[in-house]
């Protein structure tokens, strides 16, 4: 399982950002852009996972928008952080964030692949 997962778009950082949104919303993800070529992707509360533990899971993502000069666009997921469900899980919760980082990496292939913008991943 790795640290990050990267995909390779056609498209500018404004038409990137809504197929991500619209592809991750519906399983809870919110992104927050610090600017248009970064920010970071979240499900749960940080709070409630410390106090509920595994039945309150919290993920956090960097995103990043790499312009490429060919015209394309990396998109780059990583982990942040150990996100506190690795750390109220211990080894278990770093499984479980990484794990997590795979799904959203297929999530993101197949909404840009219906996209027709998925250049390779």
């Amino acid at each position: 399982m790795a640290k990050s997962v990267k995909i390779r778009v056609t498209g500018s950082p404004d038409e990137v950002r809504p197929v991500m949104e619209q592809a991750l919303q519906p399983e809870g993800f919110t992104f927050t852009w610090g600017t248009p070529t970064q920010g970071t992707v979240e499900k749960g509360s940080g709070v409630k996972s410390v106090l509920l533990g595994v039945i309150s899971p919290h993920y956090m993502y960097g995103v990043v928008l790499q312009p490429q000069q060919d015209g394309s666009l990396i998109v780059e997921l990583s982990v942040t952080n150990t996100g506190t469900a690795a750390v109220t899980g211990g080894a278990i919760g770093v499984m479980r964030v990484r794990k997590q980082l795979d799904r959203l990496g297929k999530s993101l292939q197949t909404a840009f692949q219906a996209n027709d913008t998925l250049v390779a991943s």
